[in-house]
C-alpha cells in the first residue's frame, strides 16, 4: 500500500503522469498505462484516447481513484480486454461497466468496494476477476451468467462476505476459486475444504444441474442454430464418428494429464533430493559447530582448572605462613611462662632460705641478725628492681614483637586478598573474552544457517514458480486440444 499513496515526497506525479500519456500516444503497444500517479480523478478523455489509439489494457493501478467518471464515455472502451485498478479508493463500480464487451481481465483487488453491480454478469468474455481484500458482503446473484468463459475468481480477503451464490454453479468453466481468510456459512465447510471443483460441483447440484465442465459448451448451445429435423439428421448419421472422435480427445487429454502428473512427481523428486542434500549440510555444520563449541568449552574448563589450582596453592601458602606465624607466637609465650615461673621459684627459695637464716641468727645475735636481714632486705629490693626492669623489658620486646607480627600477618592477609582479587578479575575477564568467543561463533553460525535457509526458500520458490509455469502451460495446451475438438465436433455435426 506504500505504493499507493506515494513513499517519497518529492516525487513529481504531475511528470510522470505527462511522460506516460506520451507514452501512450507514441507506443505502439495496446497499453494505456497510468499507474502510479496519485491520481484522485480520472484524466480527461482517456477512454477516447483509448478508442482512437485502439489500447486493449488500461493500468490505472496504485491511485487514489474512488470513480471512473471524468475520462469520458466508459462505451469508448468496447475494445479493452484488460483494466486493472486496483490498489485505490473505490467503494463502487458504475452500472456502464457492461459497456466494456470485450473484457477478459478485470482487476479490482486492495479497494474499498462493498457491492459488485449487478450489470458485472453481462461482461461475457471475462475469464479473470479479482476482487480480494475488499469489504463485499455479497457476490451478484446472477454471478453465474459467466459461465462460458470465467476461469479465476478471487474473492480472498472479504471478511463480511457470509455466502457464495448457488449460480455460482453455472460457472463450470471456474478451474481457481480463491476464497482464503472468508468465514463463509454456506456452502458447508467440508465442502469448502475440497477445494474448486468440489464446490462447483455442490453449487450445480444446489441450483438443480448436472456438472460437467468438459461439456459446459453443450450441444443445446450449438444446436440453437440449427433447426430440430437438421439435427435429428446429424445424430442419426455420425453420431458414431462423434462418439469415436470425443473417445479419441479424452485419450488424448487422460495422456496429458497423466505426463503432466508424471512431470510433477519428477520435479518432486528432484526439489526432495536438493532438500536432503541441503539438510545434510546443515546437519554437518551444525556438528562441526558443536565440536567448536566443545573445544573452547574444554579450554575454558582447562584455564578454570588451572586458576582454581593456582588460588588454591597460594591460599594453601597462606594458610602455612598463619600457623607458623601462630606457632612461634605460642612458642614465645610459654618461654615467658616459663621465666616468670622460674622467678616465682627463685623468689620462694630466697624467701625459704631468709627465713632459715633468720631463724638460725636469732639465737646468736639479734641486732646482727637485723643487720644482716637488712643487708638481705636491700640485696633483694635491688634484684626485684632489676627483675622488674628485665621483666618491663621483656614484655616491651614482646608487645614489640607481637605488633610486627601483626603488621606482617596484615600485609600478608593483604597481599593474598589483592592476588585473589588480581585472580578473580582475569577470570572475569577470561570469561567475558570466552563470552564473546562464544557468542561471535553464534553469530556465525546463525549467519550460516540464515544464509542456507534463504537459499533453501530461494531454490523452493524457483521450483514452485517452474511447477506454476509448467501446470499453467500443460492447462493452456489442453484447454486448446479442448477448443480444437469442439469445433471439429461441430463440424462434424454439420
Amino acid at each position: 500500500m506504500s505504493r499507493k499513496h506515494g513513499s517519497k515526497a518529492n516525487v513529481d506525479y504531475k511528470a510522470r503522469l505527462e511522460y506516460k500519456l506520451y507514452l501512450a500516444r507514441e507506443n505502439p503497444e495496446p497499453v494505456f498505462d497510468v499507474s502510479e500517479c496519485a491520481l484522485k480523478h480520472v484524466p480527461s478523455g482517456i477512454y477516447s484516447l483509448c478508442k482512437v489509439f485502439r489500447k486493449k489494457s488500461l493500468l490505472m493501478y496504485d491511485n487514489k481513484l474512488n470513480s471512473l467518471s471524468g475520462g469520458g464515455a466508459l462505451s469508448d472502451l468496447s475494445l479493452l480486454t484488460v483494466l486493472d485498478i486496483h490498489g485505490n479508493e473505490f467503494t463502487t463500480l458504475p452500472p456502464d461497466i457492461m459497456c466494456l464487451s470485450s473484457l477478459k481481465e478485470l482487476y479490482l483487488q486492495d479497494n474499498s468496494i462493498r457491492k459488485l453491480p449487478n450489470e458485472i454478469i453481462y461482461l461475457n468474455k471475462l475469464t479473470i476477476l479479482n476482487v480480494s481484500r475488499n469489504n463485499l458482503k455479497q457476490l451478484p446473484s446472477g454471478i453465474g451468467e459467466l459461465q462460458k468463459q470465467l476461469t479465476t475468481l478471487n474473492i480472498s480477503h472479504n471478511k463480511s462476505l457470509q455466502k457464495l451464490p448457488k449460480s455460482l454453479g453455472y460457472a463450470q468453466q471456474l478451474t481457481n476459486l480463491n476464497i482464503d481468510s472468508l468465514n463463509l456459512s454456506y456452502p458447508p465447510q467440508d465442502i469448502l475444504d475440497g477445494g474448486t471443483i468440489v464446490i462447483i460441483a455442490f453449487l450445480a447440484n444446489e441450483s438443480g444441474i448436472d456438472y460437467s465442465p468438459e461439456t459446459s459448451i453443450s450441444d443445446t448451445d450449438i444446436s440453437r442454430n440449427i433447426s430440430s429435423e437438421d439435427m435429428q439428421t446429424v445424430h442419426h448419421n455420425k453420431s458414431n464418428d462423434v462418439q469415436e472422435h470425443r473417445q479419441n480427445a479424452l485419450l488424448e487429454v487422460e495422456k496429458n494429464i497423466k505426463q503432466q502428473q508424471e512431470y510433477e512427481i519428477e520435479i518432486q523428486s528432484t526439489l526432495k533430493a536438493h532438500r536432503k542434500k541441503l539438510l545434510e549440510d546443515l546437519a554437518l555444520q551444525q556438528i562441526q559447530l558443536e565440536q567448536e563449541l566443545e573445544k573452547v568449552q574444554q579450554e575454558r574448563d582447562t584455564n578454570r582448572a588451572r586458576l582454581l589450582s593456582y588460588i588454591y596453592n597460594a591460599e594453601k601458602e597462606a594458610d602455612n605462613v598463619i600457623k607458623e606465624f601462630l606457632k612461634n607466637s605460642e612458642e614465645e609465650r610459654q618461654s615467658q611462662a616459663e621465666l616468670l615461673e622460674r622467678e616465682k621459684q627463685e623468689e620462694m627459695q630466697l624467701l625459704s632460705s631468709c627465713h632459715s637464716e633468720q631463724f638460725m641468727l636469732r639465737m646468736k645475735d639479734t641486732l646482727f641478725a637485723m643487720e644482716k636481714l637488712l643487708e638481705e632486705e636491700m640485696c633483694k629490693a635491688r634484684k626485684l628492681e632489676e627483675y622488674t626492669k628485665y621483666r618491663d623489658y621483656t614484655a616491651q620486646s614482646l608487645l614489640i614483637l607481637e605488633v610486627r607480627n601483626s603488621d606482617h600477618l596484615a600485609q600478608i592477609v593483604h597481599d593474598q586478598e589483592k592476588s585473589r582479587q588480581d585472580l578473580v578479575d582475569r577470570l572475569r575477564q577470561d570469561e567475558v573474552l570466552q563470552k564473546a568467543a562464544v557468542a561471535a561463533l553464534l553469530e556465525r553460525s546463525d549467519a550460516r544457517s540464515w544464509s542456507i535457509v534463504q537459499q533453501v526458500n530461494l531454490v523452493q520458490s524457483q521450483l514452485a514458480a517452474l511447477t506454476n509455469i509448467e501446470l499453467e502451460r500443460r492447462k493452456l495446451e489442453i484447454n486448446q486440444q479442448l477448443v480444437r475438438v469442439a469445433p471439429s465436433l461441430a463440424l462434424n455435426k454439420n
